[in-house]
């Protein structure tokens, strides 16, 4: 319960402080902190949505749910802010998020459940 809380948790919190710094000192966004936690609510449901997904390919090996959840992230989170503001830009912000996301799940799943292989 723990692990799979950790996983489900951690990768949003970690991707967006890290991906809200990196934006920050690249493009000096001003409001880092108020940009930091409205992205939670985009990584938590992409978190949860890549939760969903590793669940419902069990019949899938493990490095090919890895692949396609790595492949998802970052075209999710992208296609989202494409979606709600149709700027580039923003659309480019949501694919970093959603990468950093993804990569930090399946990173946190293969450092907590090293039985599954």
């Amino acid at each position: 319960m723990f692990r799979g809380l950790c996983v489900w948790l951690a990768p949003p919190v970690l991707g967006s402080t890290l991906c809200t710094l990196i934006w920050h000192l690249t493009f000096g966004i001003s409001p880092a902190l108020f940009i930091g936690v409205m992205s939670l609510l985009f990584t938590v449901g992409g978190s949860t949505i890549l939760t969903l997904m590793y669940a419902q390919m069990s019949d899938r090996s493990v490095a090919a749910r890895y692949v396609a959840l790595t492949a998802v992230g970052p075209i999710l989170g992208g296609l989202v802010l494409l979606v709600l503001t149709q700027q580039s830009v923003f659309m480019m912000m949501g694919a970093f998020y959603g990468a950093t996301t993804a990569a930090l799940w399946v990173v946190m799943h293969r450092l907590l459940y090293p039985e599954q292989t």
